[in-house]
């Protein structure tokens, strides 16, 4: 039996929005407060808890919880996975975030959709 092969298709690529998020997300990390839980593992930022830093769990559990999803770059509802886009960012060794784009952000940033 053979293995099958990995799908190498290439990540998609950041767009300006997206990029803008990141950018604006960089400039104040240091002011963020880490979750009670752990502060010294990977933390999670994402754009339903802004303020803080969240450890794997409470990051999963705001995923959860979450019900009014807004788009990261311009504040409209961001729900739909159809046409929208949820953009997943390893900023540092010990830092990540994710966030939605609605459907006319991820238009302008050209977001590939990733089957996997």
């Amino acid at each position: 039996m053979s293995r099958p092969k990995r799908d190498r298709r290439p990540v998609p690529a950041i767009g300006l929005r997206a990029q803008g998020v990141v950018d604006a997300l960089l400039s104040r990390v240091s002011e963020l407060q880490f979750c009670e839980h752990e502060q010294v593992g990977f933390s999670m930022w994402i754009a339903t808890r802004p303020g803080m830093l969240l450890c794997l769990f409470c990051f999963q559990v705001t995923q959860v919880l979450g019900e009014d999803i807004i788009c990261a770059a311009c504040g409209h509802p961001a729900g739909d996975p159809d046409t929208g886009a949820i953009v997943v960012v390893k900023l540092a060794d010990r830092l990540g975030t994710r966030f939605c784009l609605c459907k006319s952000c991820t238009r302008l940033d050209r977001l590939r959709r990733c089957d996997r």
